[in-house]
């Protein structure tokens, strides 16, 4: 993650998951704190005022004067959409607070893009195609804004949608993809970002995070009333929490929004726990919100898919492969043995014996030939088999036998010329055979790669 990298190494050298963690809470003369899926780690690290004071220069890139408006406010955002609150010394000029530097305690928040989060909330905000003004309430940490990101996302495949992104945070400077027909318009107040998206660029759909603020009333009832759906989000834990407030008093006796959604944690931290309309809840049960399925197990299940098919491509391919380089060394030692007899001159029980080879098939056929006079070749072989079969199980039935009508042949040819013919028969019918499983074997391995690509897609339709 970039803004890590940004951080001294004894903070970071103790972040062991990078993927998962939500906040990190620097304090002077404190150990830092990170904030993992709603478990807390304390580290050891202990940072000091000069320490946050570095940090805050390396994230603003030595240019806090460029973050003053919204250090105004007490927090910037960063690249990612990565925002951070701030703590110190705060001064007052013309009415307006300034935060020269003076930095005490940093919150950075870390945000994620969770796709599909959205997916069991879409059917309750959408009605006859068209999309239901919608206000989506949440305790801090609930995943509200991840939430609104991934509607964002899913009805930007049909509908135009502008998003006043006063913090950039559900941009994220365009580390988050929020669909193909949204257009964004942050780093101003998201009232004055809404009425300029009126006006501009004709959204079917206007979304903001966290509504509340001066002059957002009358931005939301003006887009409302040209008949652009609204979706929004607020903190708060409860629709009768929320109504104790002025501006979400007024905001609701307008009845503006069609749908009140209202997360928890009663399942875990982003619990769909109530879809109101018209005060009546219209969700039979609580759901627990997730993202798409990579879970580990999704994960592992995918591995074993890819692995179990290239497992099985490979032995098939390394099956023909072992009955090819068999197939060769057979040949090695036939020609051995040619040679042995045709130009050495040597009896052919002698010529078995110096050619070797074959886990000792050939040194068998010598002396079964040696001690049994009169036996001719053929079986000799077969004789050998049967003594050395538990050491040459590689061969096939038909290989076999294509040695024993070889060994047949040389015990009866009566002349260099019928010996000659004998080799050549057979070396000509073993180097056919051995072209042949070479080509199978190209063609096993591509079947390998075929079988991988599907098991990979496989797997992969499994996770959607």
């Amino acid at each position: 993650m970039y803004v890590l990298k940004l951080l001294p190494k004894a903070i970071t050298r103790e972040l062991t998951d990078t993927e998962h963690i939500e906040e990190l809470r620097l304090r002077t003369g404190r150990a830092a704190i990170a904030q993992y899926r709603g478990t807390e780690k304390v580290l050891s690290a202990v940072t000091t005022q000069q320490d946050i004071a570095n940090i805050a220069l390396m994230l603003t890139r030595h240019s806090l004067y460029a973050f003053e408006n919204e250090l105004s406010q007490g927090f910037f955002t960063i690249q990612g959409g990565v925002r951070v609150g701030v703590g110190g010394r705060v001064v007052m000029r013309g009415g307006r607070v300034y935060m020269p530097g003076g930095f005490t305690s940093l919150c950075l928040r870390f945000p994620r893009q969770m796709r599909g989060v959205a997916k069991p909330l879409m059917p309750f905000i959408t009605e006859n195609g068209n999309v239901l003004s919608t206000l989506i309430i949440s305790p801090p940490g609930m995943g509200k804004t991840t939430l609104l990101r991934d509607v964002i996302l899913r009805l930007s495949s049909e509908k135009k949608v502008c998003v006043a992104d006063e913090r950039a945070e559900l941009y994220g400077g365009g580390a988050f993809d929020l669909g193909p027909r949204t257009d964004v318009i942050y780093g101003c107040p998201k009232s004055f970002a809404l009425s300029m998206a009126l006006r501009a660029l004709s959204p079917e759909v206007a979304a903001t995070d966290e509504i509340g603020g001066e002059g957002d009333l009358a931005a939301i009832r003006e887009n409302a009333n040209c008949g652009v759906a609204l979706i929004a989000t607020a903190h708060g834990s409860s629709i009768e929490e929320i109504t104790r407030r002025p501006f979400f008093a007024e905001l609701l006796r307008l009845d503006i929004f069609r749908r009140i959604v209202v997360l928890s944690q009663s399942l875990g931290r982003g619990t769909l726990e109530q879809v109101l309309s018209q005060g009546k809840n219209i969700l039979p049960a609580p759901i627990l919100l997730r993202g798409q399925k990579t879970d580990m197990l999704k994960i592992l299940l995918l591995a074993a898919v890819v692995g179990v098919s290239a497992q099985l491509g490979r032995l098939l391919s390394d099956g023909m492969d072992s009955r090819r380089l068999v197939l060769v060394e057979m040949v090695r030692c036939v020609r051995s043995l040619k040679n042995a007899l045709l130009f050495q001159g040597m009896p052919l029980p002698d010529a078995l014996m110096q050619t070797g080879g074959m886990d000792g098939l050939f040194s068998s056929c010598s002396l079964i030939m040696s001690l049994h006079t009169g036996m001719h070749g053929g079986e000799a072989a077969r004789e050998a088999w049967k003594l050395e079969n538990s050491r040459t199980p590689r061969l096939s039935s038909e290989q076999k036998q294509s040695f024993e009508f070889l060994m047949e042949q040389l015990s009866t040819a009566q002349n260099e010329f019928q010996l000659r013919e004998a080799f050549d028969g057979y070396l000509r019918a073993a180097q056919n055979e051995t072209a042949q499983l070479a080509k199978k074997q190209a063609a096993r391995g591509k079947l390998t790669k075929s079988l991988c690509i599907a098991g990979g897609l496989t797997a992969a339709i499994l996770m959607i």
